[in-house]
């Protein structure tokens, strides 16, 4: 299998296990508070990571790291975590929950923003207009043809979600720049952010003892959304065009989308299919300008 096959492939299961986020929200955790999801959830993703480094014998090298490396990836990790999901959240909790979606998602242009920057990677105006493009295909099947959903949010919700697409896009591109070994600098990232997010949970009073139920999805979640997602993403973003692979990203709403209606009976209606051609579209012309010398 040729490289590049397998570099969308990852992006491609990556995207999906990042689309299971609403469903499995949904489906276990019901009236639980964020931050309580985000500590239970990362456990079983730093567990996964720590394991990965077990099995391809990382631990000696994590051991033989140097404390100034250590801290360059936790601190990388963190931006892209725990920054990413606390004002994610921050913003979700005072602003209606469409309008946070809609922003969140400046993170893949974000990404190309950094990219330019950081790791000197040519863009044209064809590569922003197809950035543009998906992006208004997402605002489509979000808003399902009712721009009123963004009316009635706050400043300082907007500014959280502005900062959770910055601070993810800062990590997307400084963990390319970087060159770490993926597996160690995951594992850095779960196990500081699931250490704060514990912080931040108990500090709120919100922290609550899973029962079976909700423990089965902060496993599921933990392992897929967060821990496997991430790894595929991070693989797939390491070995190809900035660009191209952050523009795939917009796929995730259909493709949550897709998955509520199956799994939760909630309707696809005819804004979804039309956001979905138009993320397509712009999808497509970044694979043609991305040819481009």
């Amino acid at each position: 299998m040729k490289k590049a096959t397998r570099v969308y492939i990852f992006a491609i299961l990556s995207i999906i296990c990042f689309s299971l986020s609403p469903t499995i929200s949904k489906y276990f955790f019901n009236g639980i508070d964020p931050f309580d999801i985000n500590a239970w959830s990362m456990i079983p993703s730093t567990l996964l990571f720590l394991s990965i480094l077990i099995r391809n014998g990382k631990i000696r090298r994590f051991k033989k790291t140097p404390v100034k490396h250590i801290l360059a990836m936790t601190g990388i990790g963190l931006s892209g975590v725990f920054v990413y999901l606390v004002a994610l959240q921050i913003g979700y909790s005072v602003m209606p929950g469409q309008q946070a979606f809609v922003i969140n998602y400046l993170w893949p242009a974000m990404i190309i923003i950094w990219a330019r920057f950081l790791l000197k990677e040519k863009l044209n105006v064809g590569k922003w207009c197809a950035i543009l493009l998906s992006f208004l295909g997402v605002v489509i099947v979000v808003l399902n043809g009712d721009i009123s959903q963004l009316s009635g949010g706050t400043l300082g919700g907007v500014i959280a979600c502005v900062i959770a697409a910055i601070s993810y896009g800062f990590y997307s591109a400084m963990s390319k720049k970087m060159r770490y070994d993926t597996e160690i600098l995951l594992f850095f990232a779960f196990a500081s952010s699931t250490i704060l997010c514990f912080a931040v949970a108990a500090m709120r009073g919100e922290l609550t003892i899973p029962t079976v139920f909700t423990g089965t999805g902060y496993l599921i979640f933990g392992l897929f959304t967060n821990g496997i997602a991430y790894l595929l993403w991070m693989v797939a973003l390491g070995n190809s065009n900035t660009a191209l692979i952050s523009n795939l990203a917009y796929l995730t709403p259909v493709v949550s989308l897709g998955l509520t209606h199956v799994f939760l009976g909630e309707e696809i209606t005819p804004y979804s299919v039309v956001g979905l051609c138009i993320i397509l579209l712009g999808i497509t012309l970044q694979v043609v300008f991305s040819r481009e010398k």
